[in-house]
């Protein structure tokens, strides 16, 4: 087992012989593990959890349940301003509707102001299929990412010229079933 002092070390140098996983889900698994990962090195548990919003590690044994993480939640200044997890706040893309937050409608609402403004958009723009299908992706892509830290959006977006030559490629499947 290592001490937290090297976990620390080895997951801020992203060691490759660290491991961040959930335990498996059961239908007793408690709400806290969408806010937590397992610590494994080398593929050994390390007794130690790491909370995604804060990025602090918790000292976590299977025996002791889930108390310690409880606690940290409901005193972490980070946890408490971001959402335990971003289902906990919309709806997955396959379900079941929940409210959003105001101030997250507020944000999103004045980064599509923006984003209007900025780039020269109409505001009718957020209402089409095409931009609900890119929110829609870049939201799963950013579920899938939530345990990297210091992300860069913009790896996410491609290159104009790549859209460019895929919008091609698409316009010729479906006009003509090229390729």
């Amino acid at each position: 087992m290592l001490k937290k002092e090297e976990l620390e070390k080895c997951i801020r140098k992203e060691d490759p012989l660290i491991a961040l996983k959930n335990p498996k889900k059961t239908p007793k698994s408690s709400k806290l593990w969408d806010s937590f990962h397992q610590i494994f090195h080398n593929g050994t548990y390390q007794e130690y959890v790491l909370c995604d919003a804060c990025k602090t590690l918790l000292k976590h044994r299977s025996a002791d349940g889930t108390g310690v993480m409880s606690t940290h939640l409901s005193a972490c200044k980070k946890c408490i301003q971001t959402p335990v997890t971003l289902t906990d706040y919309f709806a997955p893309t396959s379900g079941s509707t929940r409210r959003v937050p105001t101030h997250l409608k507020t944000a999103i609402t004045q980064a599509c102001t923006e984003f209007a403004a900025t780039d020269m958009r109409a505001f009718e723009t957020m209402a089409g299929d095409g931009f609900i299908n890119l929110v829609r992706t870049i939201f799963d892509a950013g579920r899938s990412l939530a345990t990297e830290s210091n992300f860069d959006v913009k790896k996410l977006l491609p290159d104009p010229t790549t859209v460019s030559g895929f919008g091609i490629l698409l316009q010729m499947k479906t006009c003509w079933g090229i390729g």
